[in-house]
């Protein structure tokens, strides 16, 4: 039996995403199927096979066939329906060294012509140690979308969304004694920090701690990129939505992170990806010149004209990342606690 037409698969549901399986049943799913943001169904009996076809091989390649074809489907309703940042198809080029890429961004910088007094604080940059990365916060990762799956909700957006309420809800009550519960909008950026996955995507105004970002990890073999934007430009020109960058209380962004607690929406602002400047604080904040995108409930994927793409090769990215512990970028003045300190002492004693 053919597998299903196009209109038959309608939502995520239908397909009965699971978290960590994999198209072939015998091993665990591969990191490109997990990078890019698909968890693969379950196996799905399009009726009788052993009437359909003849042998075990031809029904394991059959419904290896239905298989890629429900999944392709699924990345595609995913990447359709979740507030992403959606990531130009090609790269503005390459930078095998710091040198290249600080031309890189003047580059970027002559192409753009920001004629601001701020332009430091609206320039903004992430980097990412896989170039295939998405442009997606932690609640809408394929782990936290499959997790989501058994949660309450009319759709997989409500679903996500009781899911962050819930586990919101028992990070502030159970780290009452080490927070102010009572101060919604502080504790959600404490969460973020803390690794809880919330709506906020950290970028930084810092070009080399994004490079850092991209060279430092566990992708030492795959290229790397940095990405680079007029934060403000991610905005649509539209009534009641801010003209620029807003602060972490700003009433648009206290509304969007109330939702996450429970807070009813009483305004009709539209969901959007907002970018917003926290306080600076000691810390990481301060140290990585923080900011973030508040990729908000209901919203839908979104460009920015300005968003270029760097790649960072993979073979370049030992010798980047000593030139950057050469201009003291590494992980204590990244992270600035005693963990990383004591990392970066062994470090430069040899010892692992």
């Amino acid at each position: 039996m053919s597998p299903p037409s196009d209109p038959m698969v309608t939502s995520i549901r239908d397909c009965k995403p699971a978290p960590l399986r994999s198209a072939f049943p015998d091993r665990p799913p591969q990191g490109r199927e997990l990078s890019r943001g698909v968890h693969l169904p379950r196996r799905v009996d399009w009726g009788n096979r052993s009437s359909a076809h003849n042998g075990r091989q031809n029904c394991l390649a059959a419904d290896f066939v239905a298989f890629r074809i429900c999944t392709l489907r699924i990345a595609r309703l995913i990447l359709n329906s979740v507030a992403q940042i959606e990531k130009p198809a090609v790269f503005a080029g390459d930078a095998k060294n710091v040198s290249e890429l600080l031309a890189q961004i003047t580059n970027w910088h002559d192409r753009n012509r920001i004629d601001a007094a701020d332009v430091h604080l609206r320039v903004w940059y992430r980097g990412h140690s896989d170039q295939t990365y998405i442009l997606w916060p932690g609640v809408y990762r394929p782990e936290f979308t499959a997790a989501s799956i058994t949660m309450y909700g009319e759709d997989a957006e409500k679903k996500r969304l009781n899911l962050e309420r819930h586990m919101l809800d028992e990070f502030r009550t159970s780290g009452a004694t080490l927070l102010n519960p009572d101060a919604k909008v502080e504790v959600y950026f404490v969460a973020q920090h803390s690794g809880m996955p919330t709506r906020l995507l950290d970028w930084t105004m810092n070009p080399l701690a994004a490079l850092f970002f991209a060279v430092k990890g566990r992708n030492e073999d795959k290229d790397g990129e940095l990405l680079i934007m007029d934060a403000p430009k991610l905005l649509p020109d539209k009534p009641d939505v801010p003209k620029g960058i807003v602060g972490m209380r700003h009433p648009y962004a206290a509304e969007a992170i109330g939702v996450s607690f429970w807070e009813p929406k009483v305004s009709a602002r539209p969901a959007l990806v907002l970018p917003i400047r926290p306080d600076n604080q000691a810390g990481r904040i301060g140290r990585q010149s923080s900011c973030f995108t508040l990729h908000m409930h209901g919203a839908k994927p979104c460009t920015n004209p300005t968003l270029s793409r760097i790649r960072i090769p993979a073979k370049t990215k030992r010798g980047m990342l000593d030139e950057l512990r050469k201009l003291n970028i590494n992980e204590f003045s990244i992270y600035n606690d005693l963990d990383h300190l004591a990392k970066e002492i062994k470090r430069t004693r040899n010892i692992s």
